[in-house]
């Protein structure tokens, strides 16, 4: 008696990574316990990408570069990922996954994340991951914690990468994102992976976090975010915060969330920012981030930090 194999819909959005792209795909072929087919959307590269997965393509049927009506770049991995949600029909697949182009997955990643979706019967999957660089040094990225009650209104749940997504879970992604109004609205440098997690939790689908990294995440000067960690990585974030980035998601979230009354409260102290709502926000910052460390950074920034523009 034969096995059904889960099949994975794996999107993948590529721009000037034929450096590292044929060894991404391969090590996605090559996941265990699953039949996988990657959809290739690129933004617009000026190396030779697009003839590579051409290449690839015309090698293995399950690897299909995709052609966007919409053509022309992006300039933002967020846009071409949504735009992937836009295009490519998810019928007759039973998970959809996403990768970046420069990483490497481990043999079972997907199977994991699967089992781990089924398990606790969770529309969305993300994990750690062990992110190396070109020096060979390797070093664990811990993107987890206990998901506290509002804690996707104010941060992702891990690298994008790392996420799988059921087919209604990815199908309502598309309801929300895969048109160009939305996108043309989108903040600007947009996070996909803090908005994927946002809608899934914000409209009541259940989402699980995995504890073991099934995923090396090249580090290198072209990364678009790229692992961020101790006070290099907290000074990063403090810049984005004064510059009024985290604030400018939150409110965009208001825009594709469920108006309940708790979002309504939250978002309404976020737009007036006066003394009170801030003090509001900081008291209850542990229920906005999954660390107690971020959740003291999120207080202090509601504290001293400008009004949202």
């Amino acid at each position: 008696m034969s096995v059904v194999r889960p099949r994975v819909c794996v999107l993948l959005a590529s721009f000037n990574g034929v450096r590292f792209l044929e060894q991404q795909i391969s090590s996605i072929l090559a996941q265990c316990g699953v039949d996988v087919v990657v959809y290739v959307r690129d933004d617009g590269s000026s190396d030779s990408t697009v003839a590579l997965v051409t290449d690839l393509a015309d090698r293995d049927p399950r690897v299909r570069l995709v052609h966007d009506s919409q053509c022309g770049a992006t300039g933002s991995p967020t846009k071409s990922f949504f735009r992937l949600f836009g295009i490519v029909e998810f019928s007759g697949f039973d998970y959809v996954a996403l990768s970046d182009q420069d990483d490497v997955w481990l043999p079972d990643k997907l199977s994991r994340a699967i089992s781990a979706l089924v398990d606790s019967e969770a529309d969305g999957y993300s994990s750690d991951l062990l992110s190396f660089y070109e020096t060979g040094l390797f070093r664990s990225i811990k993107k987890g914690g206990k998901q506290k009650r509002f804690d996707y209104l104010f941060q992702g749940a891990s690298a994008g990468c790392t996420y799988v997504l059921s087919v209604p879970l990815a199908d309502e992604v598309r309801s929300k994102f895969g048109e160009e109004r939305v996108l043309e609205r989108l903040p600007s440098r947009a996070s996909h992976d803090w908005l994927i997690y946002a809608l899934c939790r914000g409209v009541g689908r259940r989402w699980t976090m995995g504890r073991t990294a099934n995923i090396l995440y090249r580090q290198h000067a072209s990364n678009a975010y790229g692992a961020r960690s101790g006070l290099a990585g907290l000074f990063s974030r403090w810049q984005l915060a004064l510059s009024g980035w985290y604030l400018e998601h939150v409110l965009f979230l208001r825009e594709i969330l469920p108006g309940t009354r708790d979002h309504q409260r939250i978002f309404s102290a976020i737009q007036r920012f006066s003394l009170a709502d801030r003090i509001w926000l900081a008291l209850n910052s542990g229920y906005f981030r999954r660390t107690h460390r971020d959740a003291i950074f999120l207080a202090i920034f509601f504290l001293i930090g400008r009004r949202p523009s």
